[in-house]
């Protein structure tokens, strides 16, 4: 008996017909004006995936309009690291970055953020005392913002050094003989998003020159590196203009993070060493209109 080949059947693909003009104008009812909309919503959408675009940027550590990164003892110091006005493009966002004011995407998400430390003593032929280095990642909570940068001056160095003043914010003790050195934050005031800690020294062998004195502390004690990733998920929505114009002040507390050092353990009244950080942060954003 002869055997046939299998007929092969094809399925059509269904497409949506409700968005045809005449469709539109022959369905008036409100079930189909809901599906019309449902439709021109889903087509929005997938328009604005298309025109979203990923960019790098490089972000300083900057603090007081410089980049300065030399610690007083004993106290906190504070960097911003939500500055559009500073970021410097990266890797294929040139290109974004060159384009025209007309051109250029004016809302940004930041994704990802990953920063790399090192700590060194300033001077690696100056003795240095033992020093307990604490850094965290912080961002203001929703409901006491306004408030902590009230209390704070802006998050600024001198308003967080204030003291009595910021008893409410953070409890700070001291070790015996040494530096304020054991820090605790409110959590009402700040949600820690990472910390770390080490410790840099630089022991030094005395002779009869003094300029003669050779170090003697090992490479982990006189050098210490560590990395951070977080995940961001803030919007950046400028009022005017692009994001990329956008100074501290315009953006929103809630959207604000802050990297917080800060320098104790033991310190010696002849000592003119101190500690040094260098960095290297790089900000993952998606950028559209």
């Amino acid at each position: 008996m002869a055997r046939y080949p299998r007929r092969r059947s094809y399925r059509r693909s269904r497409r949506s017909s409700r968005l045809r003009p005449k469709n539109i104008k022959r369905n008036t009812s409100a079930r189909s004006q809901s599906k019309q909309i449902t439709a021109l919503a889903r087509q929005v959408k997938q328009l604005n995936k298309k025109s979203t675009q990923w960019a790098q940027w490089y972000v300083p550590y900057m603090v007081n309009g410089n980049t300065s990164h030399a610690f007083n003892n004993g106290e906190f110091h504070v960097c911003n690291l939500v500055q559009p006005n500073l970021w410097t493009a990266i890797f294929q966002t040139n290109a974004i970055a060159g384009a025209t004011p007309a051109q250029a995407p004016n809302k940004c998400k930041m994704v990802s953020l990953d920063m790399q430390f090192m700590y060194t003593p300033s001077d690696s032929e100056e003795a240095l005392t033992p020093r307990v280095v604490d850094m965290w990642v912080v961002k203001l909570r929703k409901e006491t913002a306004m408030d902590v940068l009230v209390q704070t001056n802006n998050m600024s160095i001198a308003g967080l050094n204030a003291g009595t003043v910021n008893n409410n914010i953070v409890v700070r003790t001291d070790t015996d003989g040494g530096l304020e050195t054991m820090v605790k934050w409110n959590p009402v005031a700040f949600k820690i998003l990472a910390h770390r800690q080490c410790t840099i020294a630089n022991i030094m062998q005395e002779t009869a020159v003094p300029e003669n004195d050779v170090s003697v502390t090992n490479t982990r004690d006189a050098l210490r590196r560590f990395r951070v990733k977080i995940k961001l998920g803030n919007e950046l929505k400028p009022a005017t203009g692009t994001f990329k114009e956008m100074e501290p002040d315009d953006v929103m507390p809630n959207d604000r993070y802050y990297i917080i050092h800060h320098i104790g353990g033991f310190d010696s009244a002849n000592e003119e060493n101190g500690v040094t950080v260098d960095t290297n942060f790089v900000l993952n954003t998606q950028v559209y209109v």
